[in-house]
């Protein structure tokens, strides 16, 4: 059911913002990093995350709410059964960086590491490759009852992995967490450390440090 969504909303997207609106949105998504290219191997996946964020975290500026509950209410009659569910349980769905708690044949447990909650999503076979206690960007939705996971999918390096875990421990014990802002972050870290990769991560960790820390007045 996954499969093809973004293809089938995108033409819908387009006739609200247009290719332009569209790359602006792109240039803002991807400031605090520069673009990505297309022969990097994180470009599609990044991509696919551009397009959910723009559709869901982003606000649309149009009546209120997310470009995606736009598209629903103006163009809602023209999707199909399957696509307008998705879109609807879309709009209720978490992007956020899990520890793969748990794997079984029947289910998987990702828990949020912001705040511990705990999701029981179906096998996927992204999931299926990556080993337990990873630590993964994706965004998780409930389908008829069900737990599952959208195109979003990133696997961080474990040399990531133990930086985050402190980092927000440090942030949650001093009452600092703002998910949005770590997310960014953890992306910014994630492309700059992978196209650097001679220069030490904890240098780059410490150039990023602006984008975690709570705004000056």
């Amino acid at each position: 059911m996954l499969e093809g969504f973004l293809e089938k909303i995108y033409p819908f997207l387009r006739d609200i913002l247009d290719e332009n609106g569209i790359a602006l949105k792109r240039k803002r998504f991807f400031s605090l990093v520069g673009d990505i290219y297309e022969d990097e191997d994180f470009y599609v996946e990044r991509m696919n995350a551009f397009l959910e964020w723009l559709l869901v975290d982003m606000d649309s500026q149009l009546k209120g709410g997310a470009l995606l509950a736009n598209i629903l209410r103006e163009k809602g009659l023209y999707l199909d059964d399957n696509t307008r569910r998705l879109a609807e349980a879309m709009l209720k769905s978490r992007r956020s960086i899990f520890l793969i708690a748990k794997k079984e044949s029947e289910f998987v447990v990702l828990e949020d590491i912001f705040d511990k909650e705990r999701f029981y999503v179906d096998p996927d076979p992204r999931i299926e490759n990556t080993e337990k206690k990873a630590l993964v960007e994706s965004r998780v939705f409930v389908l008829n009852g069900r737990s599952r996971i959208m195109s979003t999918y990133l696997r961080f390096p474990d040399k990531l992995k133990k930086m985050f875990l402190k980092q927000v421990k440090r942030l949650s014990r001093d009452g600092m967490v703002d998910r949005m802002r770590f997310l960014d972050y953890a992306m910014a870290l994630y492309i700059r450390s992978e196209r650097y990769r001679n220069v030490p991560v904890e240098r780059i960790a410490d150039s990023l440090q602006h984008l975690i820390l709570p705004q000056s007045i």
